[in-house]
């Protein structure tokens, strides 16, 4: 039986533990998305579009400016 409104809706959630929080699968898909398109489009690197989008769906700046920096540091 179905425990909150995302579970009746079918949608996928992915827990962060560092952040101690759970976000919409789709919607981190679909910001993946927009910035790759809009970085293509601009021919400039997503990671100064992708922080604030980040923090603008609920996830702590920390987590955030951490998560661009594990991408910089792998290539």
């Amino acid at each position: 039986m179905p425990q909150n409104k995302e579970e009746q809706a079918g949608c996928m959630q992915i827990y962060l533990p560092i952040a101690e929080m759970t976000v919409d699968a789709e919607m981190i898909f679909f910001l993946g998305t927009f910035v790759g398109f809009l970085s293509g489009v601009f021919g400039v690197g997503g990671g100064f579009l992708t922080t604030p989008f980040l923090i603008f769906l609920g996830i702590p700046p920390a987590i955030a400016v951490g998560t661009q920096a594990s991408h910089i540091g792998c290539l």
